[in-house]
């Protein structure tokens, strides 16, 4: 009897083993199945959800390691005291895992009638995007339920797994979270009735953070129909002083750029990169000068607009039907040729940008678009300022806030840019390089930004283009005349400029301290300018924010390089 006793004792171990090891197996799979669907997918396949087969796979293998783990023979080695606490742990972990991936995959493949909703536009599409809300709430909901159980007793790479599974969940709700809050204030948007001024912003011709505002319309919203009115050139739209008196700017912006006046002059609104305000400002502008109250402000340029073109196809410009390098070639530089400066009707009937922004607009209304590519294209151009949203709605705002295109400087950001104040359109030959670095001092960070600004501008550039533009002082063909401006964290001191005359402008906007100064670089010309400045020992890190110049300024901090694409954290 104890022989049959101890046998019985024997197979039972041996299977717990047995299952324990297979687990392991499945585990092991799954882990190998996420790691190669994170290292293939990127954002676009998930929203389209035809690419999951990786994932769905994890999910799988995960379950099936949890049930094995479920088994009477493994559970009955859980009552004792050291074993039994690794047991419970690899349990909960496989769960976890299988639950996360089983949220996700479901949460993707019910989103897919929202994507088809989004497409079908009208009430379809407010639908589509409220289903896309609910299913980030209720994802959300379900992986906050998620628990793995205590960490005390486990050996060290299972205490280590548990760790980083624990320290990813957080992450994985306010993603969630994320996602809902944006999705709820885009059914609001979509829902409307709303009405949006929209602007045009022409990268040939930079103010700081945003091309310059050269023609502007209306975007009205409501149950799902999106409607953007023809395209108006800014110019003629001047408020004039008795009216630009009733705008009031903050006094921090007054102060640096009121003598741009950009409460009355369109074309200078964006003199500041600090979108949020500078909405505000032309919120309160068509107030006073059309009586009319606008909901929110968009501002998109023509890279924005390309992304936008790759994803609902080619646009007619031009006699021709154009996207990518040769969309932007025509938008900055042909659509020019033979265009008087002195012409302003003229010139307005040449500028593409306003029909380019309507075929694109009326495209995506349609539901002409693909999925994949608009998602990167969307996430692209936001990242790098192209497209700037502000909404005087606090769910909208926050959407806009969210998906990062509100165009607001964190307070621990560095911020570069050049101001064309030429009249020209030659911002995309002036080539500008940065770099920074920084070491730490007995009282705190030594942080140095060198820009180099080269002036490529060819020969036999349109004079639209190339200049000068009539009235410019000292200006000449191909002379790229602006503002380089830094603006750098509020509790920056002890600044320093090289390479130029000290004697700069600079104050306060918001939280951010700024340093401004005079380029005037003639055809084959190199400027390079200097700021040295401290920043206080709480000071870690530093980001970099992008500049939407096109082409993107090249950054450098050490052997780390990159584009301004999207705003990039540097280690202080």
């Amino acid at each position: 009897m104890l022989r049959v006793a101890v046998l019985a004792a024997a197979v039972w171990v041996v299977l717990a083993v047995g299952l324990l090891i297979v687990g392991w197996l499945y585990s092991r799979a799954g882990l190998g199945h996420v790691e190669r669907a994170t290292a293939s997918l990127a954002p676009e396949d998930v929203v389209v959800g035809n690419d999951l087969a990786a994932l769905k796979a994890a999910r799988n293998d995960f379950g099936v390691a949890h049930l094995l783990g479920e088994m009477p023979m493994v559970r009955s080695f859980e009552g004792l005291p050291f074993v039994g606490r690794q047991l419970h742990a690899v349990r909960a972990l496989n769960g976890a895992a299988h639950d996360v991936l089983a949220v996700g995959v479901h949460a993707v493949e019910r989103s897919q009638d929202g994507i088809a909703g989004m497409k079908q536009g009208g009430a379809a599409r407010v639908s589509g995007m409220r289903l896309i809300a609910s299913v980030a709430a209720e994802s959300r909901t379900r992986v906050d339920a998620i628990h793995l159980g205590s960490s005390h007793g486990l050996v060290g790479p299972l205490a280590h797994a548990q760790d980083r599974f624990a320290r990813r969940i957080p992450k994985l709700t306010k993603a969630l979270g994320d996602l809902h809050e944006v999705a709820t204030g885009l059914t609001s948007f979509l829902d409307g009735p709303r009405l949006y001024l929209v602007f045009a912003a022409n990268n040939n011709e930079m103010r700081l953070g945003s091309g310059s505002f050269l023609s502007a319309s209306l975007l009205s919203t409501k149950h799902g129909k999106l409607t953007l009115f023809p395209m108006q050139p800014t110019a003629p739209l001047k408020l004039g002083p008795a009216r630009a008196a009733r705008v009031p700017m903050p006094p921090d912006q007054k102060e640096l750029w009121g003598w741009l006046a950009p409460n009355d002059e369109w074309r200078n609104l964006a003199s500041s990169p600090r979108f949020d305000t500078t909405a505000q400002l032309s919120r309160r502008m068509m107030q006073v000068r059309e009586g009319l109250t606008v909901d929110g402000v968009l501002a998109i340029d023509p890279v924005a607009l390309n992304g936008i073109v790759g994803a609902t196809g080619p646009v007619g410009v031009g006699g021709r039907q154009l996207s990518g390098d040769a969309l932007l070639k025509y938008v900055f530089i042909d659509q020019y040729h033979g265009v008087s400066v002195f012409d302003t009707q003229q010139r307005a009937r040449r500028d593409a940008l306003g029909g380019i922004a309507q075929e694109a607009i009326g495209r995506l209304d349609a539901g002409h678009w693909d999925t994949r590519a608009l998602v990167r294209a969307l996430r692209t151009v936001g990242r790098g300022r192209h497209v700037l949203a502000w909404s005087a709605r606090r769910d909208e705002q926050r959407a806009w806030h969210i998906a990062g295109v509100d165009g607001a400087l964190p307070d621990d950001s560095l911020f570069i840019g050049v101001h064309n104040r030429g009249g020209n359109k030659l911002d995309p030959f002036l080539d500008v390089r940065a770099s920074v670095s920084s070491h730490r001092t007995a009282t705190g960070v030594r942080v140095g930004v060198i820009v180099q600004m080269h002036n490529t501008a060819p020969n036999g550039l349109p004079r639209y283009v190339g200049g000068p533009y009539p009235g410019a002082r000292n200006a000449r063909k191909g002379t790229y005349q602006g503002i380089l401006a830094f603006y750098i964290p509020g509790d920056a001191t002890d600044l320093h400029v090289s390479g130029r005359d000290p004697t700069v402008s600079g104050g306060r906007d918001g939280k951010h301290r700024v340093v401004a100064m005079q380029v005037h670089l003639d055809r084959t010309k190199t400027d390079t300018v200097g700021l040295t400045f401290a920043l206080p020992n709480r000071a870690k890190n530093l980001i970099i924010e992008p500049s939407a110049r096109y082409p993107s300024v090249r950054w450098a901090d050490g052997a780390l390089r990159w584009q301004d694409t999207d705003a990039q954290t540097v280690r202080l």
